[in-house]
């Protein structure tokens, strides 16, 4: 069990420390996402990579959708 409990510490801090290297890359990146409502580090950056590599195809919110999965069925 001690054991176990050591593995969980490492993990969380491992976490934490890829979390904080995230954050100072999503900052640097593209602060104007996180100024946004509702927006944090995992969206901005979940944002970041969606667009990366297909940005000139995301021209508005609804080609964003459909690039990511979430426009409605028509």
């Amino acid at each position: 069990l001690v054991h176990t409990a050591g593995h969980i510490d490492d993990i969380a801090a491992r976490i934490d420390k890829l979390t904080a290297e995230l954050e100072a890359m999503v900052t640097s990146t593209a602060p104007h996402l996180l100024a946004l409502p509702q927006v944090g580090t995992m969206t901005a950056a979940q944002i970041l990579i969606s667009a990366g590599e297909n940005i000139d195809r995301l021209t508005h919110e609804a080609a964003f959708a459909r690039a990511v999965g979430t426009a409605p069925w028509s």
